[in-house]
């Protein structure tokens, strides 16, 4: 039998992962029982488990059992970057040390974001992971109406959709945009956030003058994003930036919103790198790469049928449950 543990936190993303692989295990033939508390799983010697939870590894290993790890995150660098304490530093790469090398076992699977993540572990733990299995995080489809949308790729408007904290880089990506609207005719800033109070404020700090504010549930994001032509994921150029893959690339290209994002976002950049209508910045002073797409003329049947090819090869579930059918672990 294979348990899948699900989780409370940020459940529309760890949800559509972990039912993923619970649909490759049951096309296997495996019997699936997903469970939210330890007591709702009584699993036997030879089960498998698939777990998200530095702690809940650090369990399977305890009680010496067969899991798949879901890695979503570098557990160290994230925890360095929440609490700049070097005591915590030490204390985190022990416990990761521990996981990663015990996972690394046979009996165990990894299921990592980025190849980027997986060269991140085997360069600091000096290890070849050879039991893995990558699938970026993803929690949304292609929506060909909105690429048809009339007139979406004749007018400027660029998009941001998502939290105003200093993680997401709000304040370079508005820098970015005042740089634009000074330099450019016809420009408009879509700012998709809760805060709307602090929106105002930030605008205001940047002297930013034609913009919108909205803020809508994420699946009356489409019909926002339909009007908009470029999406801002501006990230600063830590190692836990390098390795993610952020669920904004695939909210924006499944809405034909062509991608503007720096090129620290090495996870993200491995799966478009042959991509046409993708923006990469060299620094948030770089914005030629911005002007050159502004000058180019969109062909939306040409984006959709690339953002298609994306989304099939690294996004589309059905391409994943094939594949992991190959790889993961049986009882």
């Amino acid at each position: 039998m294979i348990w899948l543990k699900k989780q409370t936190i940020n459940p529309e993303v760890t949800d559509y992962y972990l039912e993923t692989i619970g649909e490759a295990y049951k096309r296997l033939g495996e019997e699936v029982r997903y469970f939210k508390s330890w007591e709702e799983c009584s699993p036997q010697k030879e089960d498998i488990i698939v777990v998200t939870r530095y702690k809940e590894v650090l369990k399977m290993i305890f009680e010496r059992r067969h899991y798949v790890y879901w890695v979503q995150g570098i557990l160290t660098e994230e925890n360095f970057a929440l609490y700049h304490s070097h005591l915590r530093e030490v204390f985190y790469n022990f416990i990761e040390r521990i996981i990663i090398k015990n996972t690394c076992k046979n009996s165990h699977f990894f299921v990592m974001v980025s190849n980027r993540m997986k060269k991140h572990y085997e360069n600091k733990y000096h290890i070849s992971i050879n039991n893995c299995y990558i699938m970026p995080c993803n929690n949304d489809a292609i929506h060909e109406e909105s690429f048809r949308y009339p007139g979406k790729y004749d007018t400027e408007v660029f998009c941001y959709a998502g939290g105003l904290n200093v993680w997401q880089c709000i304040d370079e990506t508005l820098s970015i945009y005042k740089e634009i609207e000074d330099t450019k005719k016809n420009t408009k800033l879509l700012l998709l956030v809760k805060d709307r109070k602090l929106a105002v404020e930030m605008l205001e700090k940047h002297g930013i003058q034609n913009y919108e504010i909205d803020f809508v549930p994420v699946d009356q994001l489409p019909e926002k994003l339909k009007g908009a032509k470029y999406g801002f994921i501006v990230r600063e150029d830590l190692e836990l930036n390098r390795v993610a893959t952020p669920t904004k690339l695939i909210t924006y290209m499944g809405n034909g919103v062509i991608p503007i994002l720096n090129d620290c976002l090495e996870g993200l950049l491995e799966n478009i790198k042959s991509s046409e209508y993708v923006v990469k910045l060299h620094g948030i002073n770089d914005l030629k790469p911005i002007y050159s797409m502004m000058d180019k003329k969109v062909d939306p049947e040409k984006i959709l049928n690339e953002y298609q090819n994306v989304y099939t090869e690294h996004y589309d579930s059905e391409t994943h449950i094939s594949r992991m059918m190959k790889v993961l672990p049986k009882n």
